[in-house]
């Protein structure tokens, strides 16, 4: 039967995912399916019965996706859509012109964290230059929304993909019980985020996640590191004619010496959706922890695709993905100097691949036991928190 064969196939893209993004697969398996001949998309989210579920058009979706590569990007797709909370986000969007530019903001988001190719994959550099605008890299759906807002009667002349199935119509159905919904999506969210930290595999091929697994991931206190690192480093002076030498005061040729200035630590921690409600609280008290630990000035923000006064965890920013890009242009941009600037990144590890870091080289990187940094050469250094007891 078709269906057998499209169940197939979506087992074998879950277990790619595990292997190489454990979260997402996690999600993916907890969905229940349904099969509806009767469905508007071919692959679609929809809140019903009191789950999740992934509801399939079999002869679409066999039309649409045909190979391996299409069903694993768009089932990455969907389960991103849910990690960002869109249906809940933007489920209340009248059917109308504002749904497309829904739509496509909320594609623009989730596709490029979709490295595999699906038809409707539509990218931010292709549609910018398509339509002449300006649209960032790595963004959240919000910001890409406000940007397109302005281009509602092109959009829908013109068409904001390449594939007009990837309407959403199933995002409406969690607003039938909103609180319900929201939830339902919060603890598949955070039983899938938990089970992922257990399995202990990240975002690598299935030999590198083995390879982890079989020497283990040493757990250290990294705030004390930290504090040692800073009490131990060497006090640095430059040369000044402002002050006397100390040594021959009476020798007003010879130069004094002044200490350089004050390193300062600039903290953020991941709030992103990807970071369950446990392991958010506990950034923040790490984060909070080290304030008190080191003497000197230690700022701290809150980031997911974009950097924020760190607030109450329990008073989260919704969704938005993880772009560790976002920090160092934001150091970047308050004009933070890059040799008197310690970074300290607590995240998942779950981000882009490359990061320009703009000359920042202090960058120490907190990852929670057994996850992995998807940054392929990050700058800095990569430590570990230890097990909660």
């Amino acid at each position: 039967m078709l269906t057998n064969e499209i169940e197939r196939q979506i087992q074998q893209a879950a277990r790619q995912l595990l292997d190489d993004s454990r979260f997402y697969g996690e999600i993916l398996l907890r969905l229940t399916r349904v099969y509806d001949d009767q469905a508007e998309n071919a692959v679609d989210v929809r809140y019903a019965t009191h789950q999740w579920q992934l509801v399939i058009n079999p002869a679409l979706f066999i039309a649409t996706y045909p190979t391996a590569e299409n069903i694993l990007g768009i089932l990455t797709h969907q389960v991103l859509h849910l990690v960002w909370q869109h249906p809940i986000r933007y489920g209340h969007i009248p059917t109308d012109n504002l749904r497309r530019v829904v739509n496509l903001a909320t594609d623009l988001a989730v596709n490029q964290y979709v490295k595999a190719d699906f038809a409707g994959k539509v990218l931010p550099a292709k549609f910018a230059q398509r339509f002449h605008i300006q649209l960032p890299a790595f963004a959240d759906s919000q910001q890409y929304y406000e940007l397109l807002l302005p281009f509602l009667d092109d959009l829908q002349t013109s068409g904001g993909t390449t594939n007009d199935q990837a309407m959403h119509a199933g995002w409406s159905t969690s607003q039938q019980s909103a609180t319900e919904a929201g939830a339902a999506l919060e603890n598949l969210i955070n039983q899938a985020q938990t089970d992922a930290h257990i399995a202990g595999r990240g975002r690598l091929p299935g030999s590198g996640t083995q390879a982890i697994e079989a020497h283990g991931t040493q757990t250290l206190n990294w705030r004390r590191i930290l504090t040692q690192q800073r009490i131990h480093q060497a006090a640095e002076y430059h040369a000044t004619r402002a002050r006397f030498n100390r040594r021959q005061p009476y020798r007003i040729d010879l130069p004094g010496q002044v200490l350089n200035q004050q390193v300062q630590v600039v903290v953020f921690v991941d709030q992103s959706a990807s970071i369950n409600a446990t392991l958010a609280v506990r950034f923040v008290n790490e984060a909070r922890a080290l304030k008190r630990q080191i003497q000197g000035q230690v700022l701290l923000y809150a980031f997911d695709s974009a950097v924020y006064p760190l607030a109450d965890p329990t008073k989260r920013h919704q969704g938005g993905g993880t772009t560790y890009q976002a920090l160092f242009d934001e150091l970047k941009t308050a004009h933070f100097q890059w040799q008197h600037t310690q970074v300290v990144i607590l995240t998942d590890g779950a981000g882009e691949e490359l990061v320009d870091t703009h000359h920042f080289k202090n960058v120490t990187w907190v990852l929670p036991a057994q996850q992995v940094l998807s940054v392929s050469q990050p700058i800095g250094r990569v430590l570990y928190m230890e097990v909660e007891k």
